[in-house]
């Protein structure tokens, strides 16, 4: 593993500094899941509210089964709409998927995979059930801005990376 490959996949692919904030937190393993905060707080519990076990960074965005459902159907609707049967395991969703060969589909599943953290972190930390339809608008909302961004910079960029995303939601 080439850790700078993994390290440029957020800033390659989303404009947002929340989403890049939160993969560089969790790269670095200091993003505050149960398990950081019991180490940094006497007084925390290192399990996970909702099912108990440790709640380490591959637990909280990967494993729990609050979580775990919700990858399942994201690599269903994936396959639906963009004809790849991909499926990730805890090393794509928490680090992304190397793109070697430049594979714009690469492209689209990190970004997908990425905004799917920000969408769990964001889900958790809400109180609130992970659904996919709610995923599926955060990510229209995102291509919307970035579909903007590329306009008034007179980039071509979106119909050559996002367009086929775009239209397919």
């Amino acid at each position: 593993m080439d850790w700078s490959d993994y390290y440029v996949i957020p800033y390659s692919i989303a404009r947002a500094t929340m989403v890049q904030s939160l993969q560089y937190k969790i790269f670095h393993r200091f993003f505050p899941c149960n398990y950081t905060l019991s180490i940094w707080y006497d007084d925390h519990s290192p399990s996970c509210m909702h099912c108990n076990m440790v709640d380490y960074p591959e637990h909280y965005f990967y494993y729990c089964q609050e979580v775990s459902p919700f990858w399942t159907t994201l690599r269903i609707w994936w396959k639906s709409i963009l004809e790849v049967d991909i499926n990730i395991q805890v090393q794509d969703a928490l680090f992304g998927i190397v793109n070697y060969n430049d594979d714009s589909v690469i492209d689209v599943l990190n970004l997908c995979i990425l905004y799917a953290k920000w969408y769990i972190y964001k889900c958790k930390r809400d109180g609130t059930s992970l659904f996919l339809p709610n995923y599926i608008k955060l990510l229209k909302d995102t291509l919307d801005v970035e579909q903007a961004a590329c306009a008034l910079a007179g980039s071509d960029t979106f119909e050559k990376k996002w367009a086929n995303l775009y239209n397919s939601i």
